[in-house]
């Protein structure tokens, strides 16, 4: 994506285009394993995962351990995404502003 040089550090729109694919590509690939987790590992009435329910307190730790690895998965497939889309964004401004046009 980037390069440094004597004169510092740049960018080349061909990487800042690549890096936002890598980034895109890398969340959508994290939206079928979410999914399944979501499916497989939620809690129902009578367990919680995939684990017989022990006790009320075990439970309600597996619940937030739930929700909360959810919430995270959540925002880093969306984080991934979004920084990719924003980065080819940016390539497409660099190639407009040396006057070479989209990608």
């Amino acid at each position: 994506m980037g390069q440094a040089d004597e004169q510092g550090f740049g960018y080349t729109s061909a990487g800042l285009t690549k890096s936002g694919n890598d980034l895109k590509d890398a969340g959508d690939a994290l939206k079928a394993p979410l999914e399944m987790f979501k499916i497989n590992a939620a809690p129902t009435s009578s367990c919680f995962g995939l684990v017989p329910q022990g006790s009320e307190e075990l439970a309600e730790g597996y619940q937030d351990f739930f929700r909360e690895t959810t919430q995270i998965l959540e925002a880093l497939q969306v984080d991934l995404s979004g920084s990719g889309v924003g980065l080819m964004i940016n390539s497409y401004t660099y190639r407009g502003a040396d006057g070479a046009g989209p990608v």
